[in-house]
């Protein structure tokens, strides 16, 4: 019993010990993601800041080209599904444009 315990505290000193040398989160700004999120936010797209929007709207409100841009963003309809091949019928197969702009500018390595 002794050795038993003798090898799991020894296996829990050496994880803490490797733990301290590395940190527990890491955080990475995605800067192609601040614009998309910007741009939804502007858009007024379900889940973005209110307080954002206002805040925007406030300060673009005399500015005819930030507005052309904005409606040249919701003319593009980003929200039209895809309908994807090769999935099992229990799972979804269908993705919106919005989705993978939004993951392609979170992880551009994967696309």
């Amino acid at each position: 019993m002794k050795k038993i315990f003798t090898i799991w505290f020894s296996i829990l000193c050496f994880t803490l010990v490797q733990a301290k040398e590395m940190p527990l989160l890491r955080f990475k700004i995605s800067r192609p993601y601040c614009v998309f999120n910007f741009l939804e936010t502007c858009k007024g797209v379900y889940g973005t800041s209110e307080s954002l929007k206002q805040f925007i709207e406030a300060n673009t409100a005399n500015d005819p080209s930030f507005k052309k841009l904005i409606d040249e963003y919701i003319e593009l309809n980003i929200e039209t599904l895809f309908q994807r091949e090769g999935f099992p019928e229990t799972r979804s197969s269908k993705i919106c444009m919005s989705s993978l702009t939004c993951r392609g500018s979170i992880f551009p390595h994967q696309f």
